[in-house]
């Protein structure tokens, strides 16, 4: 192999070896980091205080008139508690009247 053949390639591996490391550079700068992270505490709960009659119960849907004659629609998720005369009870133990 003459002389200036083994530069050319010396040149073109060195150049090979240059192009390489930019592009695994580019790669490291461009991956993905994620950050997680938890919160300690107490969980936030909603009440909401409704007072009225029963006027319809089906399901988890609830018709409700309110001791100022407003008729209100609710849909009660299964975990919800209603208090009636001092007991607790969800929608599936309403009835009328109540």
């Amino acid at each position: 192999m003459n002389h200036t053949r083994r530069t050319h390639i010396l040149r073109f591996a060195l150049a090979a070896g240059i192009v390489s490391s930019w592009f695994l550079l580019g790669i490291a700068r461009g991956q993905d980091t994620t950050t997680t992270s938890t919160e300690h505490g107490q969980p936030t709960v909603t009440t909401q205080v409704h007072s009225g009659t029963v006027v319809y119960v089906s399901g988890n849907e609830l018709v409700v008139k309110t001791d100022d004659g407003t008729i209100k629609d609710f849909n009660v998720p299964d975990s919800a508690r209603v208090t009636v005369d001092g007991k607790s009870l969800n929608v599936h133990e309403l009835q009328p009247g109540m």
